[in-house]
Order: C-alpha cells, then sequence, then structure tokens
C-alpha cells in the first residue's frame, strides 16, 4: 500500500518545497516501508532535490555567467542616476544606493548610506548557479542556506533582466529558458 503525500504551497505551511520547485502542488509518493523515514516537509524536499539534481536541465538558452554579468551590469548602468544609482528592494521597499566601480558592484543600504559595500562575485554567481536549474529561489533559502549578502539587493538587481521573473507571494526569482 502507497501513501501519497501532497502539498499545496499556497494553502500548507510545508510549502516551501513546492514553491522551490516551481510548481503549486507536488505529490509524493512513498512506500509505506520508506515513508516512515520522512517525518518533514524538509526531508522529502531534500530527497526531491537529489532527484532532480540528477535529471537533466533542459538547454532552451545557454547561460554563459560572463554574459549574464555583462546583462546585469548594463542594468544598473541603465537605471536614473549619474554615478550613484538608486534600487528599491522589493520586499520592504528600502532603497539601495549602487556604485559600479573597476567591474564591481557597490551598495549602500538604507542602514548605512555612508558605507558602500562590495558586491562579492560569489554572492552573483552562487545566485546565477541556483537559478540554472529553472525553479524558483526564494530570498530566505539565498540569505539563510546559501549564505549570500545583500540577497534584497540581488533579487532586485536580478529581477532588472527580461529573462528573471519576480514572485511577490513567494519573495523568490526564477530564470525563465528559451
Amino acid at each position: 500500500m502507497r501513501k501519497e503525500y501532497q502539498f499545496d504551497y499556497k494553502k500548507s505551511k510545508p510549502n516551501r518545497f513546492a514553491a522551490e520547485m516551481g510548481t503549486d502542488t507536488i505529490a509524493v509518493i512513498l512506500d509505506p516501508d520508506v515513508a516512515s523515514v520522512f517525518k518533514s516537509a524538509k526531508s522529502i524536499n531534500n530527497l526531491l532535490r537529489s532527484v532532480t539534481a540528477s535529471l537533466p536541465v533542459e538547454a532552451e538558452k545557454n547561460f554563459d555567467y560572463n554574459e549574464f554579468i555583462s546583462d546585469l551590469f548594463r542594468a544598473l548602468l541603465n537605471l536614473p542616476g549619474s554615478t550613484v544609482k538608486k534600487l528599491v528592494t522589493k520586499t520592504k521597499n528600502k532603497t539601495n544606493l549602487v556604485k559600479i566601480e573597476d567591474n564591481k558592484i557597490f551598495v549602500a543600504t538604507e542602514k548605512d548610506f555612508d558605507e558602500f559595500k562590495e558586491i562579492p562575485d560569489h554572492c552573483l554567481k552562487t545566485t546565477f548557479n541556483e537559478l540554472l536549474d529553472g525553479m524558483w529561489l526564494t530570498q530566505n533559502r539565498l540569505k539563510k542556506e546559501l549564505n549570500v549578502k545583500r540577497s534584497a539587493f540581488i533579487f532586485t538587481a536580478f529581477d532588472l533582466l527580461p529573462y528573471i521573473t519576480y514572485n511577490h507571494d513567494l519573495n523568490a526569482i526564477k530564470m525563465e529558458k528559451g
């Protein structure tokens, strides 16, 4: 006898993994001998991540990191302002001041307007790599699990690109392929 676990991210608490999988509902069917191992949505999420990680990614569009970063810099440079640009975050409508110098991005938040801090390349690259799977990436996961600094700014900046979609309800971004 198999058990079916169904989660709807719009209605239930264990919703995060369905949202991260990029679907409204995920049904997980487990053999009863195995089902007792999964005590939470997090453990099911880990199983789904390991399974989907081994699946081939559709390559409708080849995303190259250097090309992506060039697009991001272009989008940021097109913001209003001379050398210092303003960008308002998605979640809390907080203003970030943005400077680009020597192919690096510097941001000053409302907390520290007097000090511009560099956005480390590894934070941009980590976010980019997570988006390659075509699933929703939540800001919470980016900040807490992947340890990416300035995640609110990164979300807002990435959303300037035409192939990145932001979902306000999930506070998540997704890279559209093709």
